[in-house]
């Protein structure tokens, strides 16, 4: 995401990608304002006050948050609350305390003010660095299109799309299934990635197996047929909802979570290298030890006045924070919501 202070407890966030959605779902707590783009429905009537139609009208609005809702895999977030500012000259449109609802996407531009200044824990997830590697391609194909996707930590990133230009011929088919295959074959070299999600009905994804996946190019590419009633846009949004597309894109998303979780439980088997709870890992990061420092996200939601302290310890020090999904991060939840592997074995001052 691109962030553009405008002063104290003031900034303007682009959204750049599906995983800076996730982050905003922390950043913005209730309490705050945001700033964006919304519509409101206008009713106008007649002169006995019947509704002879309704329009739409685009305006920015402040609203003061009450509720944020985010469902990975989705296109946008939402940001519930009470209107606290107007567009200059839309007072007529809306009016201060009604409630609104300002959704968020990719590519939005949105401006969020909070009394006081951001924490640390809110600055490390405005300025974390972006994942610049997909996780896997996703092909949702049927006889007639196929739309290719990337697939990143909390979203789907379209690549393009084709149509078949004689869906009745089988031969026409398999020229077809030879251009997805080759775009295909190219996204996956340029991205160093090796595998891809098919889905789309049972027969096409059949087809397609014994025609493309399994020639040369495609021998160390790891295909998962997921079937659809549907390829092509209409497949990729059948996906979104399909429960074993949701334990796949978790159990990629987790991996790297669940190797920190079990570098933990491993030193604690060792009874060193590894410091849990709030008051370890403060008294750790105090003295430097901490390597890397791990944070649930429900921690993340309700954090301990020394969390602010331990984070900027652990940065000063050339360790490392990572935020643990509560996926990946059930076991953290049981030691606290936060856990640090030291550099060396942690010790008490008395």
């Amino acid at each position: 995401m691109k962030v553009e202070e405008k002063g104290e407890g003031d900034v303007v966030i682009k959204v750049e990608s599906f995983d800076d959605l996730w982050k905003l779902s922390f950043v913005v707590k209730p309490g705050y304002v945001l700033v964006g783009k919304t519509t409101r429905q206008l009713k106008l009537r007649d002169e006995g006050g019947d509704v002879r139609d309704k329009r739409r009208i685009s305006l920015s609005l402040a609203i003061e948050v009450e509720r944020v809702e985010f469902q990975p895999f989705t296109d946008s977030m939402r940001f519930l609350g009470r209107i606290v500012g107007i567009e200059r000259g839309m007072e007529w449109v809306a009016q201060k305390g009604e409630h609104q609802s300002i959704s968020v996407g990719v590519g939005d531009e949105v401006e969020i003010r909070k009394d006081g200044s951001f924490d640390l824990v809110e600055r490390k997830l405005m300025s974390a660095n972006e994942s610049t590697e997909a996780n896997a391609l996703i092909l949702s194909i049927d006889m007639s299109s196929a739309a290719l996707a990337a697939l990143w930590t909390y979203g789907l990133e379209k690549i393009t799309e084709l149509r078949a230009k004689r869906e009745e011929e089988d031969a026409h088919l398999g020229e077809f299934f030879s251009e997805v295959g080759s775009i295909l074959l190219s996204e996956l070299q340029k991205r160093k990635l090796n595998e891809v999600i098919v889905t789309g009905p049972s027969v096409v994804l059949d087809e397609f197996k014994r025609s493309v996946e399994t020639h040369g190019p495609f021998k160390s590419v790891r295909f998962n047929h997921m079937v659809s009633s549907y390829g092509g846009e209409e497949g990729l949004e059948l996906l979104r909802d399909n429960p074993e597309f949701g334990a796949y894109s978790s159990k990629l998303r987790v991996a790297r979570e669940r190797e920190l979780i079990k570098e933990v439980f491993d030193r604690l088997s060792q009874g060193k290298g590894v410091a849990v709870g709030v008051e370890a890992v403060a008294e750790s990061a105090k003295q430097g030890m901490v390597e890397v420092l791990l944070l649930s996200t429900k921690l993340l939601k309700d954090p301990p006045e020394k969390l602010m302290d331990m984070v900027e310890d652990v940065e000063r020090d050339g360790g490392t924070v990572e935020i643990i999904s509560e996926e990946g991060g059930a076991e953290l939840q049981g030691l606290g919501g936060i856990a640090a592997i030291l550099r060396w074995r942690a010790f008490s001052r008395r």
